[in-house]
């Protein structure tokens, strides 16, 4: 492993590195030459590598090592690998985003673009079309930094880096940093060196937008103050003696809940030893208003990101020692009204979580936010300018990350109050206050001014009897008692406004709020937390009651109260709310707090001197909201109490819902979001609040264990404990976290700071909310692929455990390996038996099993005596499948055929040419034979659907098994099974799959369905996959499936401007009627007093199909018929060479069976005569059954 020697001399000359940090060094050096197997790179990936970063946590001595990979002088892009060391020179945990064999993967080392033809690129892909001439500023080892153009903020910063596409193609670029005029917007963009192409496209700017329609804030990634070394005014008054602030001092959130107090030195001197107004460390402030080593905070009204020299001060120049900023926030009037107040707040607050966090552990070294460093380490000239009442708009605030050594800028707004209000909830506490509404529009009875309408009522959901959406009440109510005298809740979607209240107002209610719901109206990215208006359409005008809507948010939030047995009283009265129309978020510290969180994660997640938080499972708002959270608990608040995020701000009381999907509090009643709840989430927030949720229950058992004190000096506290423990698993984690990472980063932590005492409790936090000991994250650039589970880790359930792994199929004389995991987590030794069922038709294969077994009836045992305490073993064995049970076609369609072809019915919908075509294996694979079925996904709105009709179902266990391969843009393309008895109702198939069903959601706007699953994203190893349909519920009746298969407009990937690829699409091939043969087998592990089994494990027995047109083989028979075409008889001259019984049977080309006969067969040749004067003209299969399989041929009838 070659470092860069010229960075390793620079960090070695620094006396806070020292002896020991050297020392982790040559740690680190050997574990990555010892581990590279374990981190699946190879020697020659370790090459060239650069240390981004390094530095030693105080409180517990672990050293955290960021190696960026690098090739002759180039990084690769967000390529880091991090190690946490201990004092003891033991690794904790690491972190690998290297590159697995990179030499191999290089496109070229030779660029063909220059940079500034780069910058040309970018500009394009962005819109811009100036054409001015790019002025280099500098250039240095192969990056440039271009001059200040028309379209840019500041300077364009162009370096060449290596940019992983996919697994095996890694692309020489130019990243360009582009801060783009007019917008928001920060880009780091890679630009192919050879095409010119964008091929990554990041934006830098984190949008906060508290409320959906918030305004976004015009800030910049690198934006510095020039003027620090000539301070406006300065004072010679100590920085120890008697600095006083009128402020809301926490643990207080806001005005709402505290008074606006004087508080007087509230510094910590370990964070700011020369207080908040010093910057050069000698005694004695240097400024006297809002401005020091931490924070320069002023108001920006004009959007220019400069301060007008009007910042509140705490005294005169020369003035007393003492600095007095005692300025008085008028609530009740505007925010210009209390401008100096404003600015002290936002001051203090910023100052506050500054000094919080450095006492917990995020200092110099780390990366925070200071000035002057004091020559403790880390790159200083980075504090935090915070702009109050900032003029680039309203309901917002925003923080830029930036890398050590640069600003970071908080951006405070106004945010609107509603001067009026329609609906308010009374009942219970934790949703009581007023609820953001959508008024009806034309086309009802009552009007939009609601005059006159003063209604009161407990809130019930109502139901239709819809089988799949009955939340949507599109036809008559089926729970009228509950509803009667009510205000019913109903969700939008297949059906008008009117046509649902009218249900509602029929079945007594007096009431009706229609809640939206994701994807809906015309913006299918909207997460549907905006109420909307809703025209009456035909039925408007019989509606006699008051209607209105609400946010899916809000809905979502009375639905699980409801659910939960908790009556919802709310009231609909039109009324204003009088008061200011707007508050400044500057008075909201909670508010304050997130946004620094922001700055705080990003200087900590893979290092300092990294922006590692571009992955699309990254949690910063999680992290952000947590300290929100955890710096405003007051001393009587309960974990289970109502926490919202943002109540002053949106005019709510201090237990209003807030501004998430559901509030916070470890009463999963009242916030039951799991792992699985970031799915089919857009935005960062919804996926940050269920990381957010897991970090409370953290830090309310931390407060449990140890206690709480407002005073966080306190080092022994619940509340500083928490804090510590998630700052410091921010740093183990390493770059591009997911939710997985996460976690084992606070448990790496956990294991250092408290020798692991808390390991299993926080063990049980997780697990709780999904994310347990066998969840699965998939990977951190698609929230959509992971899988929650509820297991803690095994070892801290004091229990026997056991685990079974086996193939779900079985094939014909195919062995089969079980492997039984076998744990004993009781604190004493046990004697055992291990015991496993052998399904029928498979046999024990002798002398499989690594230890030695029993066979007694239908099952196998195995003997663990002695069994210690904490140990795991691993039982293997072999099973025969010998074919004396089978699982039987009754139908196939292979769709190569004419006749099979003609089987299906494509469903033309008008206005739609987007159907299913007959796809050739010469175009596009398919699973067997010349063709499959295929629709294309596009850029548009379009439906698409195929039948498979009148399936008679007949067996034991009879199936469909369809044969597919999706790949589509997840989430907005994809397609569902429906089944019907009568061509007319159609219902989803989703809850009657067996196999490879569906579970992933599908956008609202692609069927206009709310809450659809369906099949989308993209087929395992984008291969077919087999998926098994359930038709027990339908024995003796017809059925028909239909494939429904829809896509949406503005589905592009606009990062990388690329149309769907050709073969985007479902492909749909082999569909077979199976009677199946299945067994859910169960492992157990037995002692005298205690038992452990296995959930069930199914084993389905494959099969042997027909080929549709070609024979199958039954070894030593053959049959051929006579005469073909035939009318009312045939004959079959079969050929066999042994005895047996066999089941000859007539199918239609529809799957219906039309005779049946059985036969015995003789030695040598056989003549059987069938009877086909009923059949009526067409094509038929005729099949021959018997133990050892099928043949198949077809028979034409005239």
């Amino acid at each position: 492993m070659k470092l860069n020697k010229a960075f390793l001399m620079l960090i070695l000359l620094i006396p806070a590195f020292a002896f020991s940090q050297s020392q982790k060094l040559k740690v680190g050096d050997q574990y990555l030459k010892a581990n590279t197997d374990k981190l699946g790179l190879s020697q020659s990936d370790l090459t060239d590598l650069v240390i981004s970063d390094i530095y030693t946590t105080k409180h517990n001595g672990v050293t955290h090592i960021y190696y960026q990979q690098s090739r002759k002088g180039i990084n690769v892009y967000n390529a880091i690998l991090n190690l946490n060391i201990t004092k003891e020179d033991k690794m904790i945990f690491h972190n690998n985003t290297f590159i697995q064999d990179l030499d191999q993967k290089i496109n070229t080392s030779k660029n063909v673009v220059n940079p500034d033809e780069a910058v040309v690129s970018l500009a394009q892909f962005l819109g811009i079309m100036d054409s001015e001439e790019l002025n280099v500023l500098k250039s240095n080892n192969g990056s440039v930094t271009f001059a200040q153009t028309s379209y840019s903020n500041d300077e364009i910063h162009v370096t060449p880096m290596y940019f992983a596409i996919n697994d095996s193609d890694v692309r020489l670029v130019w990243d360009v940093l582009l801060d783009q005029k007019g917008t928001a917007d920060v880009w780091s963009s890679r630009i192919d060196a050879v095409t010119g192409q964008v091929i990554g496209h990041e934006n830098r700017t984190i949008y906060c937008t508290h409320v959906e329609g918030g305004y976004h804030n015009h800030s910049k990634e690198c934006r510095t103050e020039h003027d620090v070394k000539t301070p406006k005014s300065t004072s010679a008054s100590s920085a120890m003696m008697g600095n006083s602030y009128r402020v809301y001092p926490i643990p207080s959130e806001s005005p709402i809940h505290g008074n606006h107090e004087l508080v007087t030195d509230p510094h910590y001197p370990t964070a700011s030893p020369f207080g908040w107004h010093d910057i050069d460390g000698v005694e004695g402030n240097e400024y006297s208003i809002t401005r020091g080593n931490n924070v320069h905070a002023y108001q920006d009204e004009n959007d220019d990101f400069a301060s007008e020299n009007d910042e509140p001060t705490g005294g005169s120049i020369g003035g007393g020692p003492e600095l007095m900023f005692d300025y008085q926030h008028t609530i009740e009037g505007e925010p210009e009204e209390s401008l100096d107040a404003d600015i002290v707040n936002l001051f203090y607050a910023n100052n506050m979580i500054h000094d919080i966090t450095y006492l917990a552990g995020f200092d110099e070294v780390s990366g925070n936010y200071q000035l002057n460093n004091f020559g403790k380490g880390g790159r200083g000239d980075d504090y935090v300018i915070a702009h109050g009442l900032d003029g680039a708009g309203t309901n917002n605030a925003n923080f830029t990350l930036s890398s050590d050594g640069n600003n970071g800028n908080m951006n405070m707004f106004r945010w609107g109050l509603p001067q009026s209000k329609l609906f308010s909830i009374s009942e219970p506490a934790e949703l009581s206050g007023s609820y953001n509404f959508g008024a009806v529009g034309a086309g009802w009875v009552l009007d939009a001014n609601y005059v006159n309408v003063d209604v009161t009522a407990e809130l019930a959901q109502a139901f239709d009897d819809h089988p799949q959406f009955s939340e949507n009440v599109c036809d008559e109510v089926i729970n009228g008692e509950e509803i009667d005298g009510k205000i019913a809740m109903i969700y939008r979607g297949l059906c008008e406004f009117g046509d649902k209240a009218l249900n509602a107002q029929n079945a007594g209610a007096v009431a009706v709020i229609i809640c939206n719901v994701p994807g809906a109206g015309n913006d299918p990215s909207s997460d549907g937390n905006e109420p909307m208006g809703m025209g009456g359409g035909a039925f408007g005008p019989q509606v006699t009651i008051p209607v209105l809507s609400l946010g899916f948010g809000d809905c979502n939030k009375i639905v699980a109260t409801l659910e939960g047995g908790t009556p919802v009283v709310g009231r609909i009265f039109p009324e204003s709310t009088g008061g200011p129309s707007q508050v400044s978020a500057s008075f909201d510290n909670g508010i304050i707090f997130h946004e620094f969180g922001h700055g705080i994660s990003g200087r900590l997640i893979g290092g300092p001197n990294q922006v590692c938080l571009g992955t699309d499972e990254q949690m910063g708002e999680g992290w952000s909201d947590f300290f929100s959270l955890a710096l405003t608990v007051e001393p009587d608040d309960l974990g289970s109490d109502v926490r919202g995020i943002g109540n002053f701000v949106q005019g709510n009381s201090t237990v209003g819902p807030g501004i998430r999907r559901f509030p916070y509090s470890t009463d999963m009643s009242i916030n039951p979001q799991t792992f699985k709840d970031i799915k089919a989430t857009t935005a960062p927030h919804p996926l940050g609040e269920v990381w957010a949720g897991m970090l409370w229950d953290i830090y309310w058992l931390y407060v449990d264990i140890y206690g709480y004190d407002t005073d966080w000096s306190n080092t022994e506290s619940g509340n500083f404990r928490a804090v510590q423990l998630v700052l410091d698993g921010m740093k183990m984690q390493g770059c591009n976290p997911g939710f997985i990472n996460g976690r084992d980063g606070i448990l790496a932590a956990e294991s250092v700071n408290t020798n692991g005492e808390n390991k299993c409790l926080l063990w049980d936090v997780f697990a709780r909310r999904g994310l347990g000991y066998f969840a699965d994250g998939g990977s951190v650039n698609n929230r959509n692929d992971g899988s929650e589970n509820f297991d803690p880790l095994p070892e801290c359930q004091k229990t026997l455990k056991i685990y079974k792994e086996s193939v779900q199929i079985v094939k014909k004389d195919e062995e089969v390996e079980v492997q039984l995991i076998v744990a004993n987590h009781k604190d004493e030794m046990v004697n055992a038996v291990v015991s496993d069922f052998i399904p029928d038709g498979m046999s024990y294969v002798d002398g499989s099993a690594n230890m030695a077994e029993s066979i007694q009836g239908g099952d196998i045992f195995f003997n663990l005596d002695n069994f210690a305490s904490g140990a795991w073993d691993t039982i293997t064995y072999r099973l025969m499948y010998d074919n004396t049970v089978n699982s039987t076609v009754i139908f196939n369609n292979t769709v190569d055929s004419p006749d099979e072809i003609g089987q299906w019915e494509r469903e033309l919908i008008e206005d739609q040419t987007n159907i299913f075509r007959i796809n050739s294996s010469g175009i596009f694979p398919t699973y067997s034979g010349e063709n499959s079925w295929f629709v294309q996904e596009l850029d548009e709105d379009t439906q698409s659907s195929i039948r498979f009709n009148n399936i008679d179902v007949a067996g034991e266990l009879p199936v469909v098994r369809f044969w597919h391969r999706i790949n589509t843009e997840f989430t907005r393309n994809g397609g569902f099974v429906e089944i019907s008895t009568d061509g007319i109702l159609w219902n989803d198939a989703k809850e009657l799959f067996i196999r490879n069903g569906y579970e992933c959601p599908i956008q609202f706007t692609t069927f206009a369905i709310p809450k659809l699953q369906g099949f989308t994203g993209r087929s395992d190893e984008n291969d077919y996959v087999d998926s098994y349909i359930d038709l027990s519920s339908f024995k003796g009746q017809t059925i028909s499936l239909r494939f429904r298969f829809g896509s949406n407009s503005g589905t592009d990937n606009v990062d990388n401007d690329e149309t769907f690829p050709p073969d985007g699409g479902w492909f749909l091939d082999d569909i077979d009627l199976i009677d199946l043969v299945k067994y859910d087998t169960q492992a157990c592990i037995t002692t005298s007093d205690d038992e452990a089994c296995t959930p069930n494990v199914r084993l389905i027995l494959d099969p042997q199909l027909s080929s549709g047109n070609n024979d199958n083989n039954i070894e030593g028979v053959s049959f051929n018929i006579y005469p073909n075409p035939a009318s009312d008889y045939i004959a079959l001259d079969v050929f066999s060479e042994n005895v047996f019984n066999a089941n000859i049977s007539i199918w239609t080309m529809e799957g219906r069976q039309v005779l049946n006969e059985t036969h015995n067969i003789n030695k040598r040749q056989n003549l059987i005569s069938l009877n086909t004067s009923s059949l009526a003209p067409g094509v038929y299969a005729i099949q021959l059954l018997s133990e050892n399989g099928l043949i198949s041929k077809k028979i034409i009838i005239q």
